[in-house]
């Protein structure tokens, strides 16, 4: 090859080589003739990132490539409204949110408009509690993390307060304790929450109470008073003020009806205008019996004794600081059980439901299971543990009435009479009602 033509080709070769560099180098593929493994490896400086290695801003020469941000996803809100009963807004109630399930929660106070918000909660269920001065703290749950139209309603709290003083003096009793509870029913209440005071100098004072009705009973450890009953209305203040007298007593002895002392006798005397108040004692081995510290009112007086039933006496009203004395008296009874088959003198398979009324309509029930083997004869003398089908206590003499039902069997009714110290049988056949 002559000089001329071995220069031309290594000029051409060159720019082909140096063609081929540039294009690798600005991210092409290499050009028909060129094998894939004579391409760099790995990502090209200035090309798209590799599959694993995060995208980058690219800065001035030297410096390191910042990363940039990766897409979050917006944190979660539980907001909502806090409201009193009258539809006003409640502003300054803290809000508690806690998980439901696992550890966590989120805490806020409402505005002047009643609203809150709490941020950075979980897709998850909450417990709200909310609470605010003057209103009774609420419980809300479950609430969704996410929800924004959540609304609690506050009632608005009552306050009870009132003064205690000696009807002697008309001095503040110092050391009065002063007790509360919820009227739930006729005769029937629960504690209050918090609710016990000691009075400050003749004073009492409760806040934060629901509104309903309340039983407020005071003891003056040197007198006494009638409980009183008051009606709280939603963010109502009430006074109720207490007199303390000194208590009065109710004594005397109880009698069988042979005129003996009815030794450890019960003794129960109740308030008749104030259900739910009662003392209990017990009779000496003489039948006597004496209860003090009584408020002045009408009370109910009874004894029972073992076999015996009270007969009734009288209702017994009583003044501040009065003495009265009573005898009472108990007269033998009889207790009633019941042999309870269907027509054919079998075994009833359902549960058998009684009652028995006895003279003052003093009232005792029960009610046996079924019967393990129904259609079985039964025998006609009772088995001695058939308690189910006997009264607890004894019936007083005179006339009586049993009635007696069960499922699928038409209800029976049968009149005793009841003797002193002889328990009586009352055989009942039921018969079925025909929509079996």
């Amino acid at each position: 090859m002559t000089a001329p033509r071995l220069i031309g080709a290594l000029v051409v070769a060159g720019l082909v080589a140096l063609g081929i560099a540039l294009a690798i180098d600005r991210g092409g593929e290499a050009p028909p003739g060129v094998s894939d493994r004579e391409a760099p490896a790995g990502p090209v400086p200035g090309g798209p990132p590799g599959p694993e290695e995060p995208a980058t801003v690219p800065t001035r020469s030297g410096a390191e490539p910042t990363p940039l941000p990766t897409p979050q996803e917006a944190p979660r809100v539980l907001a909502g409204l806090v409201r009193d009963d009258a539809g006003r807004p409640v502003p300054g109630a803290r809000v508690v949110a806690s998980r439901i399930r696992g550890v966590g929660s989120a805490a806020g106070i409402t505005d002047d408009d009643g609203r809150f918000r709490l941020t950075d909660v979980d897709a998850v269920a909450y417990r709200a509690t909310v609470r605010a001065p003057g209103h009774v703290a609420r419980t809300v749950e479950p609430l969704l993390g996410g929800r924004d139209d959540v609304v609690v309603e506050l009632v608005r709290a009552g306050i009870l307060s009132g003064r205690i003083t000696d009807a002697k003096t008309g001095e503040p009793v110092a050391r009065a304790s002063v007790s509360l509870r919820v009227v739930v029913g006729r005769d029937r209440f629960e504690p209050a929450r918090d609710g016990r005071r000691r009075a400050d100098r003749g004073r009492y004072r409760f806040e934060g109470l629901e509104p309903g009705r309340y039983r407020v009973a005071v003891d003056g450890g040197t007198g006494v008073a009638s409980p009183r009953d008051v009606d709280i209305a939603p963010g109502e203040t009430r006074t109720v003020d207490f007199v303390l007298s000194p208590g009065g007593t109710i004594h005397g002895d109880v009698r069988t009806d042979r005129g003996e002392a009815a030794a450890d006798a019960h003794v129960r005397v109740e308030a008749m205008d104030d259900a739910g108040v009662s003392h209990r004692v017990h009779a000496g081995a003489d039948g006597r019996f004496s209860v003090s510290g009584l408020a002045g009112g009408t009370y109910r007086v009874e004894a029972t004794a073992t076999g015996h039933c009270p007969v009734p006496h009288p209702p017994i009203t009583i003044a501040p600081g009065q003495s009265i004395a009573v005898s009472l008296r108990v007269v033998a009874g009889a207790h009633v059980r019941l042999h309870v088959t269907d027509t054919g003198g079998r075994a009833i398979g359902a549960a058998v439901r009684w009652r028995v009324v006895g003279p003052h309509g003093r009232t005792q029930r029960g009610e046996s299971s079924p019967s393990s083997r129904p259609d079985v004869p039964l025998p006609i003398e009772l088995p001695a543990a058939a308690d189910a089908l006997r009264t607890a206590r004894p019936v007083a003499p005179g006339d009586a009435t049993v009635h007696v039902e069960a499922d699928g069997y038409r209800a029976a009714t049968r009149r005793v009479a009841i003797v002193p110290g002889r328990d009586v049988v009352v055989r009942v056949r039921l018969a079925p009602d025909g929509r079996q």
